[in-house]
């Protein structure tokens, strides 16, 4: 960490000189310049923090955990939507396919023994209680 700090501030003074020795014109040139690209950096951040509230608003409306927007992509906003389609819909599927795959095999609990029943013996039980009078 000392090293590092040591670097960072031996590049800083090498800054500091080269920009001595440039001319007004041209250290405004530069000041401009790296103005610019301060200003983009910036933009871009801003930007993509607006689509990441876009995004967990769109997970919220669609009850999607909200861990999914560390993996969409925030180049623009139609990629963003994009993406969100896509991974929304795996997320989906694969919470079906494991729902399914617990569910496999057992008769939920509120249907009792009705499950075993098959139509023919169902409409044999109608047909019955319809001759007895009930």
């Amino acid at each position: 960490a000392v090293k590092e700090a040591k670097e960072a501030e031996e590049a800083r003074r090498a800054e500091e000189k080269r920009l001595e020795k440039l001319s007004p014109q041209e250290r405004e040139a530069e000041e401009r310049e790296a103005i610019k690209k301060e200003n983009a950096e910036l933009t871009g951040k801003l930007k993509r923090m607006e689509l990441e509230q876009k995004a967990s608003a769109k997970l919220a409306e669609k009850k999607l955990p909200g861990g999914l927007s560390e993996f969409l992509d925030y180049t623009d906003e139609a990629r963003m939507a994009a993406s969100l389609e896509k991974i929304g819909a795996m997320y989906q599927e694969q919470l079906e396919t494991g729902i399914k795959e617990r569910l496999k095999g057992t008769t939920p609990k509120g249907l009792g023994g009705a499950a075993s029943l098959t139509d023919g013996m169902i409409s044999a039980e109608i047909q019955k209680r319809i001759r007895g009078g009930l």
